[in-house]
């Protein structure tokens, strides 16, 4: 994919679309996960996820829950992708992700409102850690 560094969901983009005979988006809640897969969430990755999807991911999860696409692709990169470090997500990363399924015709884990509720999530956060000074 487009130079992202990310975990590459394009197989299950595609077999999810095949299966809803559909585009996927970002809050489409296809595939189930456990505490294994959802674990290295942070808690600002769960927060982001709230805003964006409406889900709610406790920080200890018994069986499997349905996640969305979105929640997956931050999964995926907290495990074994560009986000391991443990840092709040940035907005360029969002942005990368985007741009990586943005040609692909079986839809995208960010896109529409779930890619602008993030954005702007993100960048009031951002702002508020720049205090009520802003100059």
């Amino acid at each position: 994919m487009n130079g992202f560094d990310g975990f590459d969901l394009s197989a299950l983009v595609q077999a999810a679309a095949d299966d809803l005979q559909a585009p996927v988006t970002g809050d489409v809640r296809w595939v189930c996960l456990g505490q294994a897969e959802l674990g290295g969430l942070t808690a600002s990755d769960r927060d982001l996820i709230r805003v964006a999807t409406g889900e709610h991911i406790p920080a200890l999860i018994c069986g499997d829950m349905p996640v969305s696409f979105f929640a997956l692709q931050i999964a995926t990169d907290r495990l074994v992708g560009c986000l391991r470090d443990g840092d709040d997500v940035p907005i360029a990363y969002l942005e990368d992700v985007y741009t990586a399924y943005e040609e692909s015709p079986f839809g995208t884990p960010v896109c529409g409102d779930v890619l602008d509720l993030s954005l702007a999530y993100l960048a009031g956060r951002e702002l508020a850690l720049l205090g009520p000074d802003l100059s």
